[in-house]
């Protein structure tokens, strides 16, 4: 899987010559993208994902979602059963995204739905053209973890200019 940042463009904005730090600043990358995607709900990077679902009908979390592996639940008699794509379609342009159907088959009550699916964008031209700003957050926390690696944290002022950014992206629950 690829990262949104690629070494070397973080190695530019850090202003870090050498090959000293590039497993730093690669957990860095990771660390700044975790935190965007944790903050705002999105999967950043394409890769396969899975959910569980309290029931058919629910919404799904992951976004954006570009196929759907399969569907699996448990019947009444807790018979394990995976789902004929025939019967569902995936709303991929609403998000959350969530998977429709004319009718859902009757199900495990206090089971769970599984939900396996490629989700996220394809690559960093692909987060660009959804909202820029995504990208930028990621900067400002890279630079923000690699500063403060010998703490373990990150310093307040750059958490919340990477909040005020992703705020408006964000999915809210209650």
């Amino acid at each position: 899987m690829a990262e949104p940042i690629a070494l070397e463009q973080a190695k530019a904005q850090l202003r870090v010559d050498g090959d000293d730090e590039d497993q730093v600043i690669r957990d860095a990358i990771v660390s700044a993208r975790g935190w965007v995607e944790r903050y705002t709900g999105l999967v950043l990077t394409r890769r396969a994902i899975r959910e569980a679902l309290p029931a058919f009908g629910y919404r799904l979390r992951a976004w954006p979602v570009v196929s759907i592996t399969s569907v699996s639940y448990f019947d009444p008699w807790r018979a394990a059963h995976t789902l004929d794509a025939d019967l569902y379609m995936l709303d991929a342009s609403s998000r959350p995204a969530r998977l429709l159907a004319s009718s859902w088959p009757r199900y495990l009550l206090n089971s769970r739905v599984t939900v396996e699916m490629q989700a996220g964008f394809a690559d960093a031209a692909a987060i660009n053209e959804f909202e820029p700003v995504l990208m930028q957050a990621m900067r400002q926390l890279l630079a923000g973890f690699y500063h403060d690696r010998e703490t373990g944290g990150l310093a307040g002022a750059v958490e919340d200019a990477a909040r005020d950014l992703c705020r408006p992206l964000k999915t809210w629950t209650v």
